[in-house]
């Protein structure tokens, strides 16, 4: 299984992101778009100063592309790459999260938007994997 995988898309990039759980799940979907930011986000082992963040939506979809745009928007307010989540708490209404981000002097890609285009979570053999358009 990979953690996520970036998939070119016309105008836009496909985010694949997969996991055991919903915890893994969205933690590697928010490495995927540290990656669509800085193609080396995963290499980048700094910790990193955590950050809270509490999010509620009525379904566990929107629910992931909340915290995605979160991250989004205080990637590019803060200027930092958040390369790790760790999951506090989590329901498919809610999270609970810290992010973990470096300062960061550029982006490799300018991103707008996380959509929710197609972005069901579908369960294959045990795996949880969502596919969502990032807009550049």
């Amino acid at each position: 299984m990979k953690p996520f995988q970036i998939i070119d898309h016309t105008a836009d990039l496909r985010l694949r992101a997969s996991g055991h759980d919903l915890e893994e799940l969205f933690g590697n979907a928010a490495l995927g778009l540290a990656a669509i930011f800085v193609a080396d986000a995963p290499l980048i082992k700094r910790p990193g100063n955590p950050e809270k963040v509490c999010l509620a939506a009525e379904v566990t979809e929107i629910l992931l592309v909340t915290f995605l745009n979160e991250i989004l928007t205080r990637s590019q307010t803060n200027k930092k790459l958040y390369t790790r989540a760790k999951i506090l708490r989590l329901s498919e209404k809610s999270i609970d999260a810290q992010i973990f981000g470096v300062p960061i002097s550029g982006f490799d890609r300018d991103v707008k938007a996380v959509s929710y285009h197609n972005g069901a979570i579908e369960t294959k053999r045990g795996i949880l994997t969502v596919q969502l358009v990032v807009d550049i």
